[in-house]
């Protein structure tokens, strides 16, 4: 063999060789990328939904300029992110029977988002009887309305928010209720679930033209209210924790009777349809 030929076979094998420790070092960095979170560095997105349990007004106008969150930058101090930043009137009694809107989606960091602010406008109202009242904001909360949940963003998923906004509760009226002079202050009642972890209940009411309110009790708490349509008598409730409840009809109509149904079970991302229910007459 000339000896030129085998310093050049040398050469080869070391190129070989050289090749294969980078292609290693190569996959072992990529191995030690992945293993260290890099894909944690992805965005994950919140989206927020409002719902509304049902109040005795003809509508509730809320004037929402601006939806953001809340969580701490790496010196521990809080730090509010706009989710949305278009300004919305909402009707609130749109949003009951099982409806809901998103007030707000947005990709963001990986991390936990520790409250939720509806930053409101002036120009909030209630109608009653045909009649357009004022929906005073305390001074307190004129920065914004704001709802802890503590909401786990993770890399690549969505997390969907529900606010379930009790206007029944949240509107208190001062004065005679069929004065013009009547007042209506927002002291909002805001239930926050996390989407993925609630069910829902539903089903129909005989007579609808009975009008009832329907609760979904979990012990002693109420945890969701709807009113059945009047026309077909059927109801839905979202939003409801994973657990047993019993479902209570309380009709308008005074000549049928209460009724309740015990012992139904709700499963997350499940919805439990309780069928028609039929009212009896007193």
């Amino acid at each position: 063999m000339k000896p030129h030929t085998a310093s050049k076979r040398t050469k080869v094998l070391a190129f070989g060789i050289m090749l294969s420790t980078l292609a290693l070092g190569w996959i072992s960095g990529c191995n030690k990328i992945a293993s260290s979170g890099f894909s944690s560095k992805l965005p994950g997105t919140l989206q927020i939904k409002l719902t509304d349990a049902p109040a005795r007004f003809d509508s509730v106008m809320i004037d929402i300029q601006k939806v953001e969150v809340q969580t701490t930058d790496s010196s521990n101090a809080y730090v509010w992110t706009a989710v949305n930043d278009s300004a919305m009137m909402v009707n609130l009694l749109d949003l009951s029977n099982g409806a809901n809107k998103v007030i707000g989606q947005k990709q963001l960091t990986p991390g936990t988002y520790h409250q939720i602010r509806l930053v409101l406008g002036s120009n909030n109202y209630v109608v009653q009887n045909g009649q357009e009242y004022a929906l005073k904001v305390p001074s307190g909360q004129q920065s914004g309305l704001k709802i802890n949940v503590d909401a786990t963003i993770k890399p690549n998923y969505t997390y969907t928010l529900l606010l379930d906004f009790n206007a029944a509760k949240s509107i208190i009226q001062t004065g005679n209720s069929h004065s013009k002079n009547s007042k209506f202050i927002l002291k909002p009642v805001i239930r926050a679930i996390n989407e993925a972890m609630s069910g829902v209940i539903s089903g129909a009411v005989s007579p609808a033209n009975t009008n009832p309110t329907i609760y979904s009790i979990n012990g002693t708490d109420t945890v969701s209210t709807a009113f059945a349509d009047t026309t077909t008598g059927n109801f839905k409730m979202i939003g409801i924790p994973a657990g047993t409840y019993n479902v209570s009809f309380v009709p308008a109509d005074t000549t049928y009777r209460d009724t309740t149904i015990t012992g139904v079970s709700v499963v997350a991302g499940q919805t439990q349809q309780l069928g028609t229910v039929t009212l009896s007459k007193k």
